[in-house]
């Protein structure tokens, strides 16, 4: 998850705080994805605990069970959320229509054919829900309740350079 994203298609984007900034998971109940496999379809939906991370144009996607994960740039522009550059499709853009109510991300496809549509699929099948503390004293104490998918055992970092 320290992979940085390469400009394949377009320029990477200015490193600035969006508003769909936040650490997200799911858990999906159905059956997981249990192996790896070199030649399995990306982003293929998979029961388990999902990670995503929105970061200052970052994005990263990790599954949980099998270590799968991605990392592209991403651009906001009103209701629009663009990814871009990601290593699975490097010369596709996927846009999605986004918002976040009640500390949940849903996201809903407009157009994305990475990994023959398997990404859409993916980021849409069900809301993200946040990842984050409800407050200061259960960050510093981590004593809080974490909801599905939001697990401790795998946490997503990004280094500080960026070219």
């Amino acid at each position: 998850m320290e992979f940085e994203a390469f400009p394949c298609l377009k320029p990477l984007p200015q490193a600035v705080r969006t508003a769909g900034d936040g650490l997200y998971g799911k858990y999906d109940s159905s059956e997981p994805h249990w192996w790896r496999c070199a030649r399995c379809a990306d982003f293929r939906l998979a029961g388990g605990n999902w990670r995503f991370w929105l970061h200052e144009g970052s994005m990263r996607l990790y599954y949980e069970v099998t270590g799968f994960s991605t990392v592209a740039w991403y651009v906001i522009d009103g209701e629009r959320l663009e990814f871009q550059n990601d290593p699975h499709c490097p010369y596709d853009v996927g846009a999605h229509k986004w918002k976040v109510s009640d500390g949940n991300l849903e996201l809903e496809e407009i157009e994305d054919t990475c990994a023959i549509h398997l990404r859409a699929e993916n980021l849409t099948h069900q809301p993200w829900i946040s990842c984050q503390p409800p407050n200061t004293e259960a960050a510093i104490t981590d004593r809080w309740i974490r909801p599905s998918g939001c697990s401790k055992s795998r946490v997503c970092r990004r280094s500080n350079t960026r070219s």
